[in-house]
């Protein structure tokens, strides 16, 4: 609910700024507010990502002032670039897997006639500078994503876990993710189908091995390749792109997620089950595994 709220501050921050800038030109009206939206909508993943930095930085520091630090990326004598084995192997593992995700959704359905390819060279749809703007957005995204897996997995579901089934820990995490999602972005039907798929993948990733690289390669070159890479809406939002990729005219929105966005749309939903629910079928056999060992 911090983070809720943290997003939502910071979303108001921006829009009150962009509304002071457009204020200073001569706009007024209906023409004042679509410049003011149109302006805000390119930097929204900016202001939440600044809103959930903010956020777990105070709470890694409040840890580390109350000597209860768990590893979350590396171990603490270790540098962020030295990754143990095991954690390198679940990166490794992870980001295969996302990418393998994105590109079989943009291959079938790039084949099936749902979206066109429209070819290789860094393009944007709305008027701003390229190149910062992208290289912005990657941060943004990026830093998003891996400030939700210390506040979802590592802390959240980390503690769940202590008091719930692995099963029912990893539904409420995923439950009070989409809940935060829900005020930061406009969200359709398929949007929470496809978020809740994700994050049942990847809160059976922490559970099998007990540490984030798995989960958070797969999330980060997933929506990475699908938002900034191929160019597709992500809740809304548009980023330029090296690769483009635009839902066909004659294509379905229920499909594609037309201006949701891919996860917005019920192609990316099989794609997603399937990792679901590979990633809980694994868990449970290594678990099984485990069990049998222990009374042996």
């Amino acid at each position: 609910m911090a983070y809720a709220a943290v997003s939502q501050v910071a979303h108001t921050f921006l829009y009150t700024i962009v509304a002071y800038m457009v204020s200073l030109s001569t706009k007024t009206g209906p023409e004042f507010s679509n410049t003011v939206n149109e302006i805000s909508s390119q930097y929204l993943l900016f202001a939440t990502a600044l809103g959930a930095v903010a956020l777990v930085f105070t709470l890694w520091r409040a840890d580390h002032a109350l000597y209860r630090v768990i590893a979350f990326w590396n171990e603490a004598h270790r540098p962020p670039w030295q990754l143990d084995r095991i954690r390198k192997e679940e990166l490794l593992r992870g980001l295969s897997s996302g990418a393998l995700a994105a590109l079989i959704y943009l291959i079938f359905f790039t084949a099936a006639g749902q979206l066109g390819y429209l070819g290789i060279y860094l393009t944007s749809m709305i008027g701003t500078p390229i190149f910062p703007l992208f290289f912005l957005d990657v941060a943004s995204l990026a830093a998003i994503l891996v400030c939700e897996e210390y506040l979802f997995r590592h802390k959240i579901l980390r503690s769940l876990l202590a008091e719930l089934p692995p099963s029912a820990a990893i539904l409420l995490t995923a439950c009070l993710q989409l809940l935060v999602r829900h005020f930061q972005f406009p969200l359709d039907l398929f949007d929470y189908v496809n978020l809740l798929l994700l994050n049942l993948a990847l809160g059976f990733f922490f559970v099998k091995s007990g540490k984030c690289q798995r989960g958070l390669g797969f999330i980060l070159a997933f929506l990475c390749l699908l938002h900034n890479c191929g160019g597709l809406l992500l809740w809304g939002n548009e980023s330029p792109s090296f690769v483009l990729f635009k839902p066909d005219a004659g294509s379905s929105p229920l499909i594609t997620g037309g201006q949701s966005g891919a996860l917005g749309g019920s192609g990316i939903s099989i794609i997603l089950v399937l990792f679901a629910l590979g990633s809980y079928l694994t868990w449970k056999r290594e678990r099984e595994r485990r069990q049998i060992a222990e009374r042996q």
